[in-house]
């Protein structure tokens, strides 16, 4: 782990992992803010979330083949470059009296495409600054910074908006944008020299869909995607929710779901971290065998507490779990 630690150009890394998600965060409480500042409009404010999930579907098929043809370096860079640039736009229209809900929409569609990318890019050149065998270190701290900017990412967004106002607030959105640049420049030990490609639409979608069917044939790449994710976090993950759903006080529900997500993401750091340290001492295989066991466990234990008894419909007025009274606890 200390030989991560004295990588110059991996520490910048995490640094830029961490600065971007504060900025990630800035930026998807100011979008529909603003939208709502100017329209008024709580169904135009959703809307601004489906434009955020139509673009991360665009970058999920196609985004991985423009990292892999791309320079990764350059391309941080200019993803860098162009979330400052954009996002300026909104104050500097608002300023000349041009600012309009499409000019919002267009420039948040592009934006979270920016965003979106980033995070492929961001992951997929730590192979490149790193050695293979620290590559466990390395994508450790990596979710230590991403989690940590998670957690404190809404509130210190939520304090800049409170001091600064909206429009004040896109100026230090795209400050934190910019930042990123001076972390990129540091990166001395990359490795990586740029492809020369001609980049075609075709091309593209011809690569995409290669790598989907790379990724599919490899016996081993499908079970490790497809089984986990399915049953270790979509299933896992629904039974944990519908469980807090059907036995929680509704009163206490937005508590009880924040204090879960709260724990979630202090946890999730620290079991990567476990994990990449199980992995340098007894091997990869050590870790998916653990994982499964301690899921496997889990299910076992909690089937044997009040979920048995849970309500998995909306929640039962005559099984809802009232908060005890002081005159009841003593």
């Amino acid at each position: 782990m200390k030989s991560v630690l004295k990588n110059r150009s991996f520490v910048f890394i995490g640094t830029s992992q961490f600065i971007h998600k504060i900025g990630e965060c800035l930026y998807d409480l100011l979008m529909p803010l603003l939208v709502l500042y100017l329209t008024g409009s709580p169904v135009l404010m959703g809307t601004m979330y489906v434009v955020g999930e139509l673009a991360e579907f665009i970058v999920y098929m196609f985004g991985g083949v423009i990292v892999d043809m791309y320079n990764r370096k350059k391309l941080l860079i200019t993803i860098a470059v162009l979330q400052a640039t954009l996002i300026i736009l909104i104050p500097v229209t608002e300023r000349l009296d041009f600012l309009n809900i499409s000019l919002i929409f267009l420039v948040s569609f592009i934006l979270d495409i920016c965003v979106c990318l980033y995070g492929i890019a961001d992951v997929s050149i730590i192979p490149q600054i790193v050695e293979k065998e620290d590559l466990p270190s390395a994508n450790g701290f990596m979710q230590v910074a991403l989690s940590t900017g998670q957690a404190l990412g809404p509130a210190i967004s939520g304090g800049i908006i409170s001091i600064f106002g909206l429009f004040g607030s896109v100026w230090i959105n795209s400050g934190i944008f910019l930042l990123l640049l001076f972390t990129f420049l540091f990166l001395q030990s990359y490795n990586k020299k740029p492809k020369i490609e001609k980049i075609t639409p075709k091309r593209i979608l011809s690569n995409s869909w290669e790598g989907f069917l790379f990724t599919y044939r490899q016996s081993f790449l499908r079970k490790l995607l497809i089984w986990p994710i399915m049953f270790g976090v979509v299933i896992i993950s629904r039974l944990i929710s519908l469980f807090i759903q059907s036995t929680t006080d509704p009163e206490l529900l937005g508590r009880v779901n924040g204090a879960s997500r709260l724990i979630s993401g202090v946890l999730a750091p620290v079991s990567v971290l476990l994990a990449g340290y199980i992995s340098e001492i007894k091997g990869t295989t050590s870790v998916f065998i653990g994982s499964a066991a301690v899921i496997f466990l889990s299910a076992i234990l909690i089937m044997f507490s009040e979920l048995r008894q849970a309500s998995w419909g909306t929640i039962s007025h005559e099984k809802k779990v009232k908060p005890k009274r002081a005159s009841e606890s003593r």
